[in-house]
């Protein structure tokens, strides 16, 4: 039987059937103890809720509370210690409607999940609603999940096998109202975190029926998902942004030599930098990114990462066209052989300099 683990908030006993096997605890400064009882409609419960609904197959049910239910924070620690756990005690799925947006270090965080993916762990997670950078949901090893308000994605849903921005589910939520008490009640606006369960039930009821791994449960959810060329149009991404910002931040083009190295000044400095290539594979924990969706041009998919991402600034390779993009970009680094042929009104730098003397003139121009 399926073991599913809700990392969140708590879940109220009263919204689980008797007859489902529920584990309730508690993440405390990374210690994991019994919870006392949930007596009130948390956001775990509401999400649970819309699971209980849609599961098609039996399970055994965790609940790790990691979330403060007054302050709905919580801290990076008592995440990696409630999916250590799940490692430890036989997790098969887990079902985070959480994430975050900032990480001064995601490489634990993401070494973490790998693991828990690597020995047959499928983990689910909702992007945010402002539809920026998430993680875990933006992880390779995690199905990443969006709500996306419309009708014919209701009970149903959109797989993306490459998607810009590595959240490769959408479906659209449903509000969910739960009794609290005699004549009253609570509601939760459909989002991304309603969004999760839904998915989340579906898989359980993959893993139930036999499939088994990362690579199974996507091909069946390729399989089952419905068709629509518009969701993975330029428009349809460009939609989801709730204030669309055209690039306003420099763009620096590396010729011939990797850009991984400056990437890793910048974002030692404290800016929040990324690379964008045709060539190099995504790599999120070196915030390099690659170009996957083509139905977009080079231009748009730049417009799209630059709002998804919320850089500083962008680093381009050689792989692509400068002629295309060459009004956005501001520099280029380059052999000296090449600056008249290829920077033509651009500051351009020799690539040949020391690292660290190709970051302090980058950052002296832009500054």
């Amino acid at each position: 039987m399926v073991k599913v683990a809700f990392i969140d908030d708590g879940i109220s006993r009263t919204h689980v059937p008797c007859d489902i096997h529920f584990e309730n605890y508690i993440v405390d400064d990374g210690a994991i103890k019994a919870n006392t009882p949930i007596t009130h409609n948390s956001h775990g419960t509401a999400c649970y809720s819309v699971f209980c609904n849609s599961i098609q197959s039996k399970y055994k049910l965790v609940s790790l509370k990691i979330v403060n239910t007054k302050t709905y924070t919580g801290n990076i620690y008592d995440l990696q210690a409630a999916l250590k756990w799940c490692g430890k005690h036989e997790v098969n799925l887990i079902h985070m409607s959480i994430g975050l947006q900032q990480m001064d270090d995601i490489s634990t965080l993401y070494n973490i999940m790998k693991d828990l993916s690597d020995s047959g762990v499928i983990i689910v997670a909702a992007c945010n609603n402002q539809n920026t950078v998430t993680f875990p949901a933006c992880f390779p090893m995690v199905i990443g999940v969006r709500h996306y308000d419309d009708e014919a994605l209701m009970d149903t849903f959109i797989f993306h096998t490459t998607p810009f921005d590595q959240i490769e589910i959408i479906t659209c939520a449903k509000d969910v109202v739960l009794l609290e008490s005699e004549d009253v009640f609570n509601l939760w606006d459909a989002g991304s975190s309603l969004a999760v369960p839904f998915i989340t039930a579906k898989i359980c009821t993959f893993l139930e029926n036999g499939c088994k791994g990362l690579d199974e449960v996507r091909q069946k959810l390729k399989t089952d998902s419905i068709k629509g060329n518009f969701y993975s149009s330029f428009l349809f991404y460009k939609s989801l942004f709730q204030e669309w910002k055209d690039i306003d931040v420099p763009i620096v083009v590396f010729c011939d030599e990797s850009f991984e190295s400056l990437i890793g000044l910048f974002i030692f400095n404290g800016y929040n930098a990324v690379g964008l290539s045709k060539t190099k594979d995504t790599d999120i924990c070196k915030y390099i990114y690659k170009f996957l969706n083509n139905d977009c041009s080079i231009t748009e998919a730049m417009q799209l990462y630059h709002n998804f991402l919320l850089p500083d600034i962008i680093f381009l390779d050689a792989d692509i066209d400068i002629a295309e993009i060459r009004p956005l970009v501001d520099i280029l680094v380059a052999d000296s052989c090449k600056w008249n042929i290829l920077g033509e009104n651009m500051v351009c730098l020799d690539i040949n300099e020391p690292d660290i003397n190709l970051y302090q003139k980058i950052h002296d121009t832009l500054t």
